[in-house]
């Protein structure tokens, strides 16, 4: 099952990895496979370009600020080898029951990255009439699901629902024009 660890944003990497080893260690310490506590953790990211030195570079941002996604299966033994983790950590539910990501919550994040490099590339698309198609990329059939482009940035932005709740994404695009004139060569 696939659940998310609230933790101190702009640290989701640096506490990825603390998790990790926190895991391995506790899986070692009771003679357990790694993967029983803590099959994969990460910090979901999206490409974007960003101007550094007055050129576009590319870079990765957090998808989800804040969170990490944490697979395993037991949410339970998870949570006591994450008291090992000297920095917030808290795996969402409520209740005192923690909750897993829905189905399709968890095959979205997993349909635009893949195991070990859970980046969502740049989309690419232009805008006409007010309706955006993406011609390249992760979004290309996804264009409902964006509300709004932020062409300076080169992001779109995405509603989706995660955890119960509406969440506001960005992922990288890039918006090119399309020329609306045609030419007649006769």
């Amino acid at each position: 099952m696939w659940y998310v660890i609230q933790v101190m944003a702009g640290r989701e990497e640096a506490v990825a990895k603390k998790i990790k080893r926190a895991a391995a260690d506790f899986a070692e310490e009771r003679g357990m496979a790694a993967a029983e506590v803590l099959q994969e953790c990460f910090s979901p990211r999206f490409k974007t370009k960003v101007r550094q030195d007055g050129k576009w570079v590319d870079s990765e941002r957090p998808l989800l600020p804040g969170y990490l996604v944490a697979v395993t299966g037991s949410a339970a033994v998870l949570d006591t080898a994450l008291k090992r983790v000297p920095e917030l950590t808290r795996i969402l539910g409520n209740d005192n029951a923690f909750i897993p990501l829905k189905d399709d919550e968890a095959a979205w994040i997993d349909a635009f990255t893949r195991k070990g490099y859970r980046v969502v590339e740049m989309s690419e698309g232009f805008k006409e009439g007010g309706k955006v198609t993406v011609t390249s990329g992760p979004l290309v059939g996804y264009e409902g699901a964006i509300t709004k482009i932020d062409r300076r940035k080169h992001e779109a932005y995405l509603q989706l629902e995660i955890m119960g709740r509406k969440k506001e994404v960005k992922v990288g695009f890039n918006l090119v024009k399309k020329s609306t004139m045609t030419w007649d060569w006769a």
